[in-house]
């Protein structure tokens, strides 16, 4: 049997094809992470009820959110005005609420959860 059947190279070069191609796309995913998460929108979002103000800020973001309805459930939100990033934004909408937004960099939804103690 010649050496090269039982070499584990074209396996080993498959197995480092398909590691590079998930580095690639994992990278190519947070830089557009990244990149959205800079820049910056007008909000005009008032004070209120969070799950109607939530929808507003996803529409004037262009960003999803993900918040369970028990969760956001009579919790009112701060008023956010001005040129922030849809963090940033978020960030200040949900102050003092007991609320907390985490990002998925993989999709760019902001998942709402309760602040940890």
């Amino acid at each position: 049997m010649p050496v090269s059947a039982l070499s584990p190279r074209p396996h080993l070069r498959a197995v480092a094809r398909h590691f590079i191609a998930t580095l690639l796309f994992t990278c190519a995913s947070l830089v557009a992470a990244l990149a959205a998460e800079s820049t910056k929108h007008r909000f005009d979002l008032p004070a209120g009820p969070a799950e109607p103000a939530l929808k507003q800020f996803s529409v004037q973001s262009g960003r999803q959110v993900i918040a369970p309805t028990q969760l956001v459930q009579n919790v009112r939100t701060r008023a956010v005005s001005g040129e922030l990033t849809a963090a940033v934004a978020l960030e200040r909408m949900l102050a003092d609420t007991g609320l907390t937004a985490r990002l998925d960099a993989a999709t760019g939804a902001f998942a709402i959860v309760r602040t940890p103690p």
